[in-house]
Formats: structure tokens, sequence, C-alpha cells
């Protein structure tokens, strides 16, 4: 009989108001702005550099290692008092396609979204890309004769192939079609100031525009200087282009990230301005904030702070948290935040005593509802059967239930693995990942349950 190594992760996605410390993931980064997540867990980084043209992406692993994917991009300062445009994000595609959204600048590059391909890419080898390496570019180019600038900060695209970039200085949304026509899809006027400092009216500044998974988008905004508390917040942009009041009352909002298991919207605080050390005003080191927003824009929780100021928040597939801290260089992670984990630990030397161990017939891998566990019902029950390595079509979708995993080591031993402590009758989603590793053959394979 082989041995067989199990890990589990079990995730159940409600939510806990306990989270642990932001730790260190690394430091020594350029300026990190950006922050995104792959398909394989590789946490991109998107640096904007010193104002030298000394931008860049790098992968960092979580024991710190980083590794320069992209360098030279644009980094420019743009004004008196050393704000930079550069790359500001990156995004990621399928067949390993890489966009950066490069901000306003002097250079050809700039005001651009710059597409780079990491096919046949020799990880860690290979030398990183460069401005000569990109495979097309985006030239942003609707807002360049009336703002002398094309300052994109973040952009998605749709299902029909078309590209919606929110634009930090003329305060719209861009919408450039697969034939490259471009339009104003939207513009946010200007914002009431309600302090004594600057205009009495400043702008709006969008940043982050994700993708709404009802139809449309949600889009965050900064407001301009003096950034006054409580001015920002998330708004829904139909298909359309109309604007609806989301989540207001906030501040400062620079990233974004939609749960999409839950609805829940992630947003992050690039930190509170005033007084720095005496007379000196900037932003206050330490201020920035994580929020998290519920579905209907009403309840908002604080799950993280006390870092920064940041502009870069990633979410992974486990619920773990990653942030970036603008000025000192540094990724942090924070562990379980998007997701209350019943288990969230590696089990590499068994599974929890709690866990029930019984024995079953027949083969293969199922899961059921709580009917399917609680009555021993092949009701709502899937089964995938073994045939010298586990299938790993899950496809099937549950509103609710415990789950039960049922494992064939070698065709002779039928084992489950159930427990009762993973209650998910008023759940509406159950998140399930079990990883699996055979010593003696390299069959390694993850599910994944939705």
């Amino acid at each position: 009989m082989k041995k067989v190594l199990l890990s589990f992760v079990v995730l159940l996605l409600t939510i806990s108001n306990l989270f642990a410390q932001l730790t260190q993931v690394t430091d020594g980064l350029n300026r990190p702005l950006g922050v995104t997540i792959d398909h394989l867990g590789k946490i991109w980084v998107t640096e904007n550099g010193t104002g030298h043209d000394d931008g860049s992406v790098t992968v960092v692993s979580l024991n710190g290692t980083k590794i320069p994917m992209i360098t030279g991009l644009p980094s420019y300062v743009r004004d008196s008092i050393g704000n930079l445009s550069g790359a500001y994000r990156t995004v990621i595609f399928p067949n390993s396609q890489i966009a950066v959204v490069v901000g306003s600048g002097p250079t050809n590059s700039s005001g651009r979204i710059l597409f780079f391909d990491f096919n046949n890419y020799n990880f860690g080898t290979d030398a990183p890309k460069t401005l000569k390496d990109t495979t097309k570019s985006i030239d942003i180019t609707i807002d360049r004769a009336k703002y002398n600038a094309s300052n994109g900060y973040s952009f998605v695209t749709d299902s029909s192939g078309n590209t919606f970039v929110a634009m930090a200085a003329a305060n719209n949304i861009i919408k450039i079609t697969p034939d490259g026509k471009q339009s104003v899809f939207v513009a946010f006027p200007p914002v009431s100031n309600p302090t004594p400092v600057g205009p009495p009216m400043i702008d709006f500044v969008p940043t982050k525009i994700v993708v709404n998974l009802k139809g449309g988008f949600y889009i965050c905004n900064l407001t301009a200087f003096p950034f006054p508390a409580g001015t920002a917040g998330v708004y829904m942009v139909d298909t359309i282009g109309n604007v609806t009041p989301y989540a207001t009352g906030l501040t400062t909002l620079v990233d974004m990230v939609l749960d999409e298991n839950t609805g829940d919207l992630y947003v992050q605080q690039f930190g509170s301005y005033g007084f720095v050390s005496g007379s000196t005003l900037g932003f206050i080191p330490q201020s920035s904030k994580i929020l998290r927003i519920k579905p209907g824009g009403k309840q908002i929780d604080s799950i993280a702070g006390g870092f920064g100021p940041g502009a870069g928040l990633a979410i992974d597939r486990k619920g773990n948290l990653f942030v970036t801290s603008m000025f000192t260089g540094q990724l942090f992670k924070q562990k379980c935040v998007a997701t209350k984990a019943f288990f969230c630990e590696t089990f590499d030397t068994g599974i929890p005593n709690s866990w029930m161990n019984t024995k079953t017939t027949g083969k293969g891998w199922t899961y059921c509802d709580a009917g399917c566990y609680q009555t021993n019902s092949p009701k709502n029950s899937y089964t995938y059967l073994y045939d010298n390595h586990l299938n790993s079509n899950f496809s099937n979708t549950i509103n609710s239930g415990s789950a039960h995993l049922v494992m064939d080591a070698d065709k002779n031993l039928q084992s489950a693995l159930t427990t009762p402590a993973i209650n998910c009758s008023d759940k509406k989603k159950v998140f399930l990942e079990f990883y699996s590793s055979y010593v003696g053959s390299i069959n390694i394979l993850v599910h994944r349950l939705r």
C-alpha cells in the first residue's frame, strides 16, 4: 500500500473579527505600489521607481526572495514636491500575458498599457523583460490635449474585449474598444472640500476599477489635496456609465479587491493626511487601513492597519492579505483575513484529531450538502472514480453543506474524512481545497470547490 501524505485547507466563507498581525514578507522594494497574485500563487509587485526610468515588476516569494520580471519601466518626477508617475499596476491575463499600466511622463512608453509575453519564460533563470520586449501597447491619447497628460492608474477588460481605464488626472473612466477607439465612459465631478485648506472644490481622482459580477464596475477614489477625511468612497458604475454611490464617507482609497465568493469588497486607505512633524504636512506614517465592505455597502469593518502609507492590496485564494508600504519599500502579509478558515493551516503531519476517520464503500471523492451528510443520502452527492490518480475535474457548485471527502489510496483501502465541526447549514457557499501527494509517484493535484 502506498503511503499517502495529506494536507487539507478548508475555508468557510464567514468572517472573523479576529486577525493576526501583519508580518513582513520582504523589504527593499523600489516604491512598491500595486500587488497582484497569479493562479499559481506568485506575488507580482509593481514598483514605481525613483523617477529615473527605473520602474519594475518583481515577483516576491513567501520567503522574501525577489525575482525581477520586468525592468526599466518609465518613472518620472512630475512636480516640484516629488510626486512620481510611472508603473502603477500589473494585470495578469491567460496564456502568460502580463500588462502594466504606466502613468503620464515624457517618454514614448508613458501614458500607455504595455503588454509582455512570458510564454516559454524560464522563471528565475531568464533575464527580466525590458521595454524592447513589449508585444503591444495601448496609447491612452484621449486626455493628452486637455491635460497634457495621460495618467491611467488601473484598468479592467470586459467580455467583449473593451478596456476601461481609471484616469486619475482627468477624473474620468476611458473606454477603449478592441479596434482602438477611445471615448469618455464616465466623468466624475469635483468634490466639496470640507476643510479651510485648499480650494473649495477638489478633484475626485478615481484610482481602482474592478468588475462588478452583476454587471458594470466598482470604482474607488482618492480625492485630491488636502486629501480630506470622509470625502472618498466606492461607487457602482453600470454598463452605460450611470454612477451610484455604494459606500461613502471613506478616506484616500487607492486599491480594491472583490471577493467573488462573498461579494465583499476590500478597499485600501492610502493614509491620513495631516501634520507629520511640526508644521510639515504629509501622509502620516502607518496610517494605512484595509476595510471590508459587506454587500450593500452599509457594513464596513476595519480588518488591518498600522502600516504604510500603502497603495497595493491583494488577497490570495486562501484568504491571506498582502499589502505594500510605498515609502518603506515593504510587502506585508496578514493571514486568513478574507475568509474565516476552520483550518487555515497545512496539515503535513496528518489530519487533526477532531476529524473522524471511517471506512466507507465505493471509490473516489465525494462532497455533499447538509442533508446528504446527515442522512447518508446520495442526493446532491458527487463522486469521481479513482484510477491510478485522482480525478481533478471538480466543477459542481453547492449552495450549502458540510464537506465529506472520500479517498481510495490503493484501490483496496477507502477512507472517509468528515467532521461535524464544519457545519455549513447556514452558509451560502463552501470553499474547499485538497492537496494530495503520493510517495513513490509524482501525482499532485489541487481541488477547488466554489
